[in-house]
């Protein structure tokens, strides 16, 4: 392989996405709410297109009964937390995207400090009290970025 060509060096060849697009998404920060059958497959994805930095939020564990859905975990991850192991899965992936964790239920007050940071807020939950509150907490985050900017 070319020593000059980086991994990403056929989005940067891209019209669609080039050197100042990849750039971007190294740069972006995105906070993934579930990591479990719906989220894994976005958090590869952002992983693998090169996103710079990925917060993922879960408190569930590897359960034996999720096996058939969630495909990076396997039977030797069983009672690890997700977030752990999906964070050891983008780690694989990608050395230069890095997985921040918050492995605790989300409420409140915590929903807003964890994506007030972030530039895009990915909902994958699996129970409505958490898409509500990912909903406000967003909502609450963006407006805090409004009246800081006035």
């Amino acid at each position: 392989m070319n020593p000059t060509l980086s991994r990403y060096s056929r989005h940067e060849l891209s019209a669609e996405v080039g050197v100042s697009g990849q750039n971007k998404l190294r740069s972006a920060r995105v906070l993934r709410v579930g990591a479990g059958g719906l989220g894994l497959p976005v958090i590869s994805y952002l992983a693998a297109v090169g996103i710079g930095t990925i917060r993922i939020v879960d408190y569930e564990r590897v359960d034996i009964t999720n096996l058939q859905r969630q495909m990076i975990h396997t039977e030797s991850s069983i009672g690890e937390l997700i977030t752990v192991n999906a964070a050891n899965y983008v780690s694989r992936l990608s050395s230069a995207v890095q997985a921040n964790l918050y492995s605790e239920r989300l409420s409140e007050v915590s929903g807003i400090e964890t994506m007030r940071n972030y530039d895009i807020v990915i909902d994958g939950s699996d129970n409505f009290s958490t898409r509500y509150l990912v909903s406000d907490a967003c909502a609450a985050a963006l407006l805090f970025v409004l009246v800081k900017n006035r």
